[in-house]
């Protein structure tokens, strides 16, 4: 009966805690070595789309979310940044995020999850029907940074940041069992985030070619506390100025967990995804350690427009590597405003 509790908490090896700690990370290329300058004012307001019908599981592993599950998330998010001096900025990112997964359901038979109705009856059946949707709206992590520029501004810049994440009140994720009480720690792994700290340091470094060409590379570790293993973090981007409206680059971010992190529970993978609703038993389930580690590496394509004073930034990308998290596509369009 633990088992059977167990699965009706979590299917598919803690999917929605990876799926939703995602869905409100920026991008690491998000930092820029040209810091603003003094007094300088910078907000970034953008929005953004997701969707995933597939996993990166524990083991690395790429396999289609089981009984044809499906994902959409958006988040809308502020950026802020200030010239402290003309070579320090402070600043920070928060996200008001949506997040939805949905699949089919399953009837596991009467009196699995439900014997108070009559055996038979279509109250019983409908009792023992079970449904894995779930939806999770509300703030994403704060996140906030201080870039120091160690070079004159130029055609090679260099400059340093360090920063932190911090979780809001969303509800943290969990494993399936705790490990104080297996019996009693049934817990919902919808959740906007992990619900712990991190913190980074990077070196943010960018070349200029020409006015119209820019280079930036980014490498650095973070701190993840209270669980996870660290990460090696970085990013690239590059882009032309082909005409003075349009800006196409490409970029690419990467995060990769080194060792592992603390087993927070245990959860559920599907052995063979591709069972559908009919089919699907218990022995459709393998149980699975679960940690809150992951790794993902994420390239995309985008482009500037400017339209007067004002640019509209436009891009897609794609998690083609990962673990413990979902194969996003995320497209997103933003703007800048400068005071």
């Amino acid at each position: 009966m633990e088992f059977r509790n167990a699965l009706r908490v979590s299917l598919s090896a803690g999917l929605w805690a990876f799926v939703f700690g995602l869905i409100a990370a920026p991008s690491v290329a998000s930092a820029s070595p040209w810091t603003l300058g003094q007094g300088n004012v910078a907000l970034k307001l953008s929005t953004d789309v997701q969707y995933a019908d597939r996993e990166f599981v524990i083991q690395r592993d790429l396999q289609r979310f089981p009984l044809d599950g499906r994902y959409w998330g958006g988040n809308f998010r502020t950026d802020l940044r200030y010239g402290v001096s003309d070579r320090v900025e402070i600043g920070g990112s928060l996200a008001f995020a949506y997040a939805s997964y949905t699949s089919d359901e399953v009837f596991f038979g009467e009196g699995v999850f439900d014997t108070t109705q009559t055996p038979g009856s279509p109250q019983s059946v409908r009792a023992n029907i079970q449904s894995f949707d779930q939806t999770a709206v509300g703030l994403g992590d704060l996140r906030l940074f201080v870039r120091s520029r160690l070079t004159p501004i130029g055609r090679a810049v260099v400059a340093t940041e360090v920063g932190a994440k911090i979780p809001t009140g969303y509800r943290q994720p969990s494993g399936t069992f705790e490990d104080d009480s297996p019996s009693e720690g049934l817990i919902d792994d919808v959740t906007l985030g992990d619900g712990q700290m991190d913190l980074h340091a990077m070196l943010l470094t960018g070349f200029s070619p020409t006015w119209d060409w820019f280079i930036r590379f980014d490498v650095g570790g973070r701190a993840r506390f209270f669980g996870p293993a660290p990460q090696v973090i970085g990013a690239f981007k590059t882009g032309y100025r082909v005409t003075p409206g349009f800006l196409p680059y490409i970029f690419a971010d990467a995060q990769v967990s080194i060792g592992e992190g603390r087993v927070i529970g245990q959860s559920f993978i599907a052995t063979d995804p591709s069972v559908d609703a009919i089919n699907f038993e218990f022995a459709s389930v393998a149980p699975v350690d679960l940690t809150l580690d992951r790794s993902s590496v994420v390239p995309g394509i985008g482009a500037i427009f400017a339209l007067g004073d004002r640019d509209i930034d436009v891009n897609y990308s794609y998690v083609v590597w990962g673990q413990n998290t979902a194969q996003l596509h995320m497209f997103s369009v933003g703007t800048n405003l400068k005071f």
